[in-house]
């Protein structure tokens, strides 16, 4: 870039230089053809030395800040791209710490539904488990309950048989009959009964 500004001034120098021959040109004659080609050695010093004062003030006032300015843009660039780079690095490493949380993340909501699914396995089967324990307990006390009504019919019966065969009994022999003699008729009665429902 200095390379390229440097040239740049030294061409517009040499434009300046000659463009200082061509205008102290006058029309040339024949007899001053020779003085013409040859210009004048002192005017010829002077416009060097107005063309190097030139060239000096170019360089201090233009050449020198213009450089300067550049030299600090690029490191203004530099810096930005830097500092771009630097959180682009930033921001990938972001991304990749929120892919790893999300990850994570989804582990935990997996083993979480996984424990949930496994513990409403648990507490169904239990209620299961114990569903058919009650079960089995009211069918068992509704057996015994049915077993105590029929045991408590079949003796209020034999009762109610007895009482009768008793009056029965009494009426037809018209004496007293022992209670013993009556409790061997009531049982050979309920026997026949029985064999007679099989």
């Amino acid at each position: 870039m200095n390379k390229r500004i440097f040239k740049n001034i030294s061409i517009f120098g040499i434009i300046l230089f000659s463009l200082s021959f061509l205008t102290s040109c006058e029309p040339i004659s024949g007899e001053d053809i020779t003085n013409k080609l040859f210009p004048n050695i002192w005017a010829l010093i002077a416009q060097l030395i107005s063309f190097l004062i030139l060239v000096l003030v170019m360089i201090f006032l233009v050449y020198k800040p213009v450089k300067k300015y550049l030299n600090s843009r690029r490191e203004k660039l530099d810096n930005e791209v830097k500092q771009t780079k630097e959180n682009n690095e930033k921001a990938l490493e972001n991304v990749l710490t929120s892919e790893k949380e999300i990850a994570k993340s989804k582990d935990k909501a997996k083993a979480i539904i996984n424990n949930a699914e496994i513990n409403a396995s648990k507490k169904r089967d239990e209620i299961i488990l114990n569903a058919k324990e009650e079960a089995k307990d009211i069918i068992n006390n509704a057996n015994i309950t049915a077993n105590k009504i029929k045991e408590d019919a079949k003796l209020e019966l034999k009762n109610q048989i007895v009482d009768t065969a008793l009056q029965a009994s009494k009426k037809v022999l018209e004496r007293e009959v022992k209670e013993s003699d009556n409790e061997k008729i009531i049982d050979d009665f309920i026997s026949q009964l029985e064999e007679s429902k099989k």
